[in-house]
This record gives structure tokens, C-alpha cells and sequence, in this order.
């Protein structure tokens, strides 16, 4: 069975994991990889809705094609969230409804829609990002142990993290072609950049706090480089008091908190 959190800084580090997999092919998987590892989560789905209230949403990402089907054929036209979800269209608010136990689940819904599927708990959030919603429901399933106050509490702390690297895995630009925006490297590194606008960070700062948040050691980021790993330490420490942080921890917080800012679409 699932175990609560332990750690909030693991939950959220863990999502820094999913930075370079957003708008890539590999991002479902990642996203399933991160859920199950790190939150004990192994069945979720993802619907997005448009403002028409008539309009069946698309499933844009499911555990099982199972659960998709049903919830975008039959369950949808149930959900008490979705009149919640289309009422409250607010462009970068994510909305919460983290109790499965509540006056907006009847024991009819319960019953005929999650038992049937073999869900006994689940949390959900919506989050609008310009005129789509991205409704990400997360499940605990038969011979599972339900949410604990403490998974809910953790979830729901980076939940806002979680529902901006969807938006952004799925956002579209028209002048782009139709294509999925990737963060690339590049990206990252210009995220990087524009942390602290007091005290930029120098061309070889912005590149050593990059390849941290890319997962490589100071050895790997010196070979990388092409120079030594003193000097990848001296980078990493005068861009880290550029940026008023201590640790690596705290690097990977700042670059969520960009993330999980509201963005223009």
C-alpha cells in the first residue's frame, strides 16, 4: 500500500525531474514515473475542458485507456466538479477539491461512478490556463489504503507546480506550427537567467545552476565544461548568493516558483 510523504522537498525536487520531459513525447511517462515514485500514485487521468459546458472534454493524459473511455463517454456528464470547474474560469487559479468524502460526492456518484471503477478514494485539481482547463484527478484504487491527511496536504502543496507543467506540456503556439512547446536546455538555462534581475547571473553561473537542475554531479559538469570542478564550485557558490539561496534545494524551489507562475499563452 502507498505510505504518506515524508518530505516535501523530495515531492517537489522530484518534480524538477519533469522540467525537461514538458512538451516531449516522454513527459506521459515521466509524469506516471514521478506520481508512482514520489507520491505513491499509480492511477490518475487528466481531462482538459473549454468553456462551453456542453462540450465533452478530451482525456489528455490516463493511467488506464480504461478510465479515459469512461470518463470522457459516460462519467463526465456526472462529475459534480465540472459545473464547479466551467463556473470558475480563472486564468492561473487552481482549484482544489481534495475531499472524496464531501457534500459535492453523493453516495450515489460513489457508487455508480468511482466503486464501479474500483476507485475508494481520490483528490483532484483544476487549473486554467487561458480558455483551457486542465483537470488532473488523482485515484487510490482497491486494496489500496485511502488518502491520508498527510498525502492530501502534501499534494495539494505542489499541486500548483504539477497542473502549470501540464498546462505548459500541452500549451499550443500558433506560431509554432501547431507544436508542443519543449523546455529544452535552452529554456531551462533562460529560466535560470532571469531568477535574480538585482544581480544577473553570469554566462558560466547560469550554465553550472543548469546542469545542476539537470541531475549532473560537479565532476560531470566540469567535464561538460571543460574546466575544473573547483571552478564549477566557485560558479555554483557566487551564483547561489547572487540568488540569496543556500543549497540545491532551494534552487530547484526558485526555478518551480517560475514554473508555476501564471503564464501568457
Amino acid at each position: 500500500m502507498p505510505e504518506s510523504f515524508s518530505h516535501h522537498s523530495k515531492l517537489a525536487e522530484g518534480a524538477v525531474d519533469l522540467i525537461l520531459d514538458v512538451g516531449k513525447p516522454t513527459f506521459n511517462d515521466a509524469f506516471a514515473d514521478y506520481l508512482r515514485k514520489f507520491a505513491g500514485i499509480n492511477e490518475y487521468m487528466v481531462a482538459s475542458y473549454c468553456g462551453d459546458q456542453a462540450q465533452q472534454p478530451r482525456v489528455v493524459m490516463s493511467s488506464s485507456e480504461d478510465l479515459a473511455v469512461l470518463y470522457r463517454a459516460i462519467f463526465y456528464k456526472r462529475d459534480p466538479n465540472r459545473k464547479v470547474i466551467l463556473e470558475n474560469a480563472l486564468d492561473g487559479v487552481i482549484l482544489l477539491f481534495p475531499h472524496f468524502i464531501g457534500s459535492n460526492y453523493s453516495a450515489a456518484y460513489r457508487q455508480s461512478v468511482l466503486q464501479s471503477s474500483g476507485i475508494i478514494d481520490k483528490m483532484a485539481t483544476a487549473y486554467w490556463a487561458g480558455d483551457v482547463c486542465y483537470y488532473v484527478n488523482f485515484y487510490r484504487m482497491h486494496g489500496e489504503a485511502p488518502f491520508s491527511d498527510e498525502d492530501r496536504r502534501q499534494i495539494l502543496e505542489v499541486s500548483d507546480v504539477i497542473s502549470n507543467l501540464i498546462a505548459r506540456h500541452f500549451e499550443r503556439g500558433d506560431d509554432r506550427g501547431g507544436e508542443t512547446i519543449a523546455l529544452s536546455e535552452g529554456n531551462l538555462a533562460r529560466i535560470v537567467k532571469g531568477l535574480s534581475s538585482q544581480s544577473p547571473l553570469t554566462e558560466r553561473e547560469a550554465q553550472v545552476c543548469t546542469l545542476i537542475l539537470m541531475g549532473c554531479s560537479s565532476e560531470a559538469i566540469a567535464l561538460r565544461l571543460g574546466i575544473a570542478v573547483s571552478s564549477v564550485l566557485t560558479y555554483r557558490r557566487r551564483a547561489y548568493e547572487r540568488l540569496g539561496i543556500v543549497s540545491q534545494n532551494e534552487l530547484f524551489a526558485r526555478v518551480l516558483g517560475q514554473l508555476s507562475a501564471p503564464f501568457s499563452r
